[in-house]
């Protein structure tokens, strides 16, 4: 969480140096560094789970013996949490599905912003084009964006596969 706070706050403050020098174009640096933000953060999500797939097996070991030991079989993230359903659907489900939301959206925002500031300062009063023309600038945003996406897909197969590691040692 300290690193997604601080890579908020360098997409801020490279968003408000943009808006205080007059030259929006540093703003299509911000869907890259979001973009690396994010990326830490799937990274740092997958090293938690596996960190606590361990702490499950740890408290199955511990836990017949020691009571203490099952605050992550009560409380972690495979742990034996009631379900909450309406229809079949999850409602536990409904923040992590709020976070990928609103983090898609922050970034399909920043680059549409970024599109958008960059073609106008290219028509701009000053008349000089920008160095890196919008095909360019379009390529890098859809390389990132395939980046972003196999990372979000490989984090996915690795909860998918914890999930089903920790639901067989429990069933054992």
């Amino acid at each position: 969480m300290t690193r997604a706070t601080r890579g908020g706050l360098l997409v801020a403050a490279v968003f408000g140096y943009a808006v205080v020098t007059g030259d929006l174009r540093f703003i299509a640096l911000t869907p890259v560094l979001y973009g690396v933000v994010a990326m830490d953060g799937l990274k740092s999500t997958v090293k938690i789970l596996y960190l606590n797939r361990h702490l499950i097996r740890v408290e199955d070991g511990l836990g017949g013996h020691e009571p203490l030991y099952d605050w992550a079989s009560r409380h972690g993230v495979f742990g034996d949490l009631p379900r909450i359903e309406v229809a079949d659907f999850d409602l536990n489900e409904i923040p992590t599905i709020a976070l990928v939301v609103s983090v898609a959206a922050g970034y399909v925002g920043l680059v549409v912003l970024s599109v958008r500031t960059w073609t106008a300062t290219s028509t701009g009063e000053s008349g000089v084009a920008p160095p890196v023309p919008l095909d360019v600038l379009l390529v890098g945003y859809a390389v990132l964006t395939l980046v972003l996406l196999v990372i979000s897909g490989v984090g996915y197969v690795h909860l998918q596969r914890l999930s089903r590691e920790i639901d067989a040692g429990r069933s054992d």
